[in-house]
């Protein structure tokens, strides 16, 4: 009897397979699993902003006020700051391989726990 560990969207998996969309993987293959986060920054972003802004106000007249905007903008993404993103990594008879990502911890959480559930399970 197959039993449902996680359903939700594209990503879904059994106490046999782990399907993540486009790419499946049997459970029995699986040998760990790990979640890895990367920070995804936007100093570029500002940086040039900032840049094309003092370059427009050098023109002066509307270039002042385009240039105190688009510098407006930048210091405003500098406080609001980048994303952290997070992968499901898994390593199988195959090797690693990154299965899923995604900004939402608790998503990857659970689908983790999940996993390692369907693997217990199957000792």
């Amino acid at each position: 009897m197959t039993k449902g560990y996680y359903n939700s969207g594209f990503v879904r998996f059994d106490n046999s397979i782990a399907d993540f969309g486009d790419t499946s993987y049997p459970i029995a293959n699986i040998g760990a699993v790990s979640v890895d986060s990367q920070f995804e920054g936007i100093i570029g972003t500002v940086a040039s902003l900032v840049v094309v802004g003092l370059i427009a106000m050098a023109f002066g007249g509307v270039g002042v006020l385009i240039g105190l905007a688009l510098m407006g903008l930048g210091i405003y993404l500098a406080f609001k700051g980048g994303s952290t993103e997070y992968r499901l990594d898994l390593r199988t008879s195959s090797g690693n391989s990154q299965a899923f990502k995604s900004k939402n911890k608790q998503e990857i959480e659970a689908i983790r726990k999940a996993i390692l559930q369907a693997i217990s399970d199957r000792k």
